[in-house]
């Protein structure tokens, strides 16, 4: 009787490990992916122009403040992954991404009556990633991405005095660090929902602009340097072929 208890008992919790075993399996596996995803978007940024006058030595020197911009991502993102024994995945990823932050920055030079405004924004990015994950319950994944972000930025500036204004603008590509942590919810074995947080830092945009001598707007260079820092949080859907 007892050995037959127990051979009750060693097949009931073999069949369930069994079957707890193929659900995990049954909801992640090895294959590409295809998803997007939509969120908030936090820049901030230190902005510094370096002003140098004709005939105006007084207003000479370096112009600094630090602004912030609140916005939206749009990510759209493809990859592959891999699973191994049914926990432990490893993948990689392309993401283009797209945010609407503008950084506006308004200085005052009251030594020559002139405004310098500076306005920055970030046409797109495309971001390689790495990540890797653990499937810590049946459905449920945390995971880390480690990326980077190739970004095209466009810095606009105006210089305005008493009788002109000046515009000149820049492209620059800056490759900055995006590490992501995140938690992936499968619904089934083809779609899943995410929920992710980054932090994104690009080095120093530098642009040397050379402004012509108008009337009003004396200046003979203009150095601007901004340091972004974006913040992320987003939601999205992922597809699992």
């Amino acid at each position: 009787m007892k050995n037959t208890q127990r051979l009750l008992l060693t097949t009931a919790f073999c069949a369930l490990a069994s079957c707890a075993s193929a659900t995990a399996s049954s909801y992640y596996k090895t294959g590409a992916v295809l998803g997007t995803g939509l969120g908030y978007s936090h820049l901030s940024a230190k902005t510094t122009n370096n002003l140098f006058f004709i005939n105006n030595s007084a207003a000479n020197g370096a112009y600094s403040k630090s602004r912030t911009s609140n916005g939206f991502v749009l990510d759209v993102f493809a990859g592959y992954r891999f699973l191994l024994n049914e926990r432990f995945m490893f993948g990689v990823n392309v993401v283009f991404s797209k945010d609407t932050n503008t950084l506006r920055n308004k200085s005052g030079i009251t030594a020559s009556s002139t405004i310098n405004q500076t306005e920055l924004f970030r046409q797109f990015s495309v971001t390689p990633e790495l990540t890797t994950g653990y499937v810590f319950a049946q459905q449920w994944m945390a995971y880390l991405k480690l990326g980077l972000s190739i970004s095209r930025f466009k810095l606009d500036n105006k210089l305005i005095g008493t009788t002109a204004t000046i515009t000149s603008d820049k492209s620059v590509t800056k490759v900055g660090f995006k590490p992501t942590l995140g938690l992936e919810y499968a619904m089934n074995n083809k779609a899943s929902v995410f929920t992710d947080v980054s932090y994104e830092y690009v080095p120093s945009i530098k642009a040397k602009l050379k402004n012509p001598t108008i009337t009003g707007v004396t200046t003979a260079t203009h150095d601007v340097k901004v340091r972004p820092h974006y913040f992320t949080a987003k939601v999205g859907v992922l597809y699992k072929f």
